[in-house]
């Protein structure tokens, strides 16, 4: 097997915070879902904050930085209050996205703009839904998934870049993923 890249010691902490990140995902998501949902709302908040202090020509270090933390530990104490809105949002934005993404003009057809949003909302509103409504069994699904592809993209993207290698490593990461739900629905209660 070929390595990628030449490993340095920031390389191989990378790789490791990211297979430890995407194993805890993947196997006992739903447990620390908060925490998640928490740290997104944080590096959310803090990234909001630089782009409204670019955008307001504020001096990054010391008005952006402020910002940045001020929205960060905001939006991260709103996250972890609200946690299954937050999940309502990111899963509803996601599907809007890729809705739109699929039914963007060029890649199925020539559609109006405005069916394309329409339907793209509709399906952002009922993926929105769905895992609101059907909170535990979606948050089992989305943070297994996410774990399993995680490590797949982190392990195979350090082999050699040929096509098959990917393919294998998706199908390994969607295997993953899968035994990862299996154990949070069964085991990891």
């Amino acid at each position: 097997m070929i390595i990628a890249q030449s490993w340095g010691i920031r390389q191989a902490v990378e790789v490791v915070a990211a297979l430890y990140l995407a194993m805890f995902c993947c196997f006992v998501g739903y447990r620390l879902r908060r925490a998640m949902v928490t740290l997104g709302g944080i590096v959310g908040g803090a990234a909001l904050g630089f782009v409204l202090a670019r955008l307001l020509r504020l001096p990054v270090y010391w008005w952006g930085v402020g910002l940045a933390a001020g929205l960060g530990i905001g939006l991260g104490l709103l996250a972890f209050r609200m946690h299954k809105l937050g999940l309502f949002l990111v899963c509803g934005a996601c599907a809007l996205a890729l809705t739109y993404r699929l039914l963007s003009p060029g890649l199925i057809g020539p559609l109006e703009p405005w069916v394309v949003w329409t339907v793209s909302a509709a399906v952002g509103l009922l993926a929105g839904l769905l895992v609101y409504r059907f909170y535990r069994p979606a948050v089992i699904v989305v943070t297994a998934l996410f774990g399993g592809m995680l490590f797949a993209s982190t392990v195979f993207g350090l082999l050699a870049q040929d096509a098959a290698v990917q393919y294998l490593g998706q199908g390994v990461g969607l295997m993953t993923g899968v035994i990862g739900m299996v154990y949070q629905f069964h085991g990891g209660r």
